[in-house]
């Protein structure tokens, strides 16, 4: 029995070990290093079959950003994008998402399974974080130390039609 105890010894505290660090998760932060005006998101179309469809979120600081504080990502109804901001408005951060709704590819349709052959199936993506419905995780780096923040609601703007297409290598 000794012998038994001795020997499940190390594997016990390697077992807790591991298990205490995977308890010390990123929590949100309480509160931002700096203020937000407004946060809200306004679905777009193109207009044409083809062009796409999609939101973008726009976040409203009330100041400059100091230089040890860059906003990176946010995370909003299940997909993630990069802030961008417009040399125009330096306070005004945005967030392009597009969803495959309304895409260029072309689905075959037709009686014949075989004759559908081809068309790629929708892409599931799980959620990497649990937040609820309207809510969005802003993700900034402070000091070169990621963090993020929960904002409780992300209202909804009226939706925009035929918008100016920006191109991937465009400036804005």
């Amino acid at each position: 029995m000794n012998e038994r105890f001795q020997l499940m010894t190390p594997f016990t505290l390697i077992f807790l070990v591991l298990n205490l660090g995977c308890s010390n998760k990123l929590k949100p932060q309480e509160q931002l290093p700096f203020k937000i005006d407004s946060v809200y998101y306004q679905n777009w179309s193109g207009g044409v079959q083809g062009a796409g469809t999609g939101f973008n979120l726009y976040l409203k600081t009330s100041v400059k950003l100091p230089e040890n504080i860059k906003l990176t990502t946010v995370y909003f109804k299940n997909k993630e994008a990069t802030f961008e901001t417009k040399p125009q408005d330096s306070l005004l951060y945005i967030a392009y998402f597009k969803n495959d709704l309304n895409a260029r590819d072309e689905f075959i349709m037709h009686g014949d399974i075989t004759k559908e052959y081809g068309n790629k199936p929708p892409v599931t993506v799980s959620s990497k974080h649990k937040i609820e419905l309207g809510q969005a995780l802003v993700f900034y780096v402070e000091n070169g130390i990621e963090k993020f923040y929960l904002i409780e609601k992300v209202s909804e703007q009226q939706s925009q039609q035929n918008p100016k297409i920006r191109k991937p290598n465009q400036q804005l």
